[in-house]
């Protein structure tokens, strides 16, 4: 369903179903996870996109493609079984294998990254949004297809995941 690596990563919309649920994200896609761990957002990991102090997504992962334009924002709650932890981010261009570095900071952070973390005895959905904006450093920004990154934070035992979204145009 998804792609091991960015360079084989389906469009998130054409593995999706139209949600079923009540909720205000309008797709939903269930799928299992890779066979590797190929992306990790910590700086020491040694993986790309390697953009982040703090951050570690050390399990397995998957890929999807997604196409923003700008203003545009994808709202994602990503679920994954027990007691698991999950992790989502972006990466910006495949064969750089850079982060959308959209507060500029030079680090991936909040806006390009997040993690349950630790949740011991049992996870919450992670709730997440990344807002393309209409302009970087005052340069304006124009549609642009981003690597969708789901992963495994700790441990390599979940074996698959259910992720809802909806883009919203500003």
């Amino acid at each position: 369903v998804a792609g091991e690596t960015c360079q084989d990563a389906p469009q998130l919309a054409m593995k999706s179903t139209l949600s079923q649920d009540a909720s205000s994200y309008t797709h939903t896609v269930t799928a299992p996870f890779g066979f590797s761990n190929d992306y990790n957002p910590h700086v020491e990991s040694g993986l790309a996109p390697g953009c982040s102090p703090v951050y570690d997504s050390m399990g397995k992962d998957v890929v999807f493609q997604v196409t923003l334009a700008p203003g545009d924002t994808l709202y994602t709650r990503l679920t994954l079984p027990q007691n698991h932890v999950g992790g989502i981010y972006m990466i910006d261009d495949c064969d750089a294998l850079t982060w959308p570095d959209v507060d500029e900071s030079g680090m991936c952070g909040r806006p390009e990254y997040a993690s349950q973390g630790y949740c011991g005895y049992g996870c919450e959905p992670l709730e997440w949004s990344f807002a393309w904006p209409t302009a970087i450093g005052g340069v304006p920004t124009e549609t642009k297809t981003f690597f969708l990154v789901i992963d495994e934070v700790i441990g390599n035992a979940a074996e698959d995941f259910t992720l809802d979204w909806s883009i919203v145009a500003d």
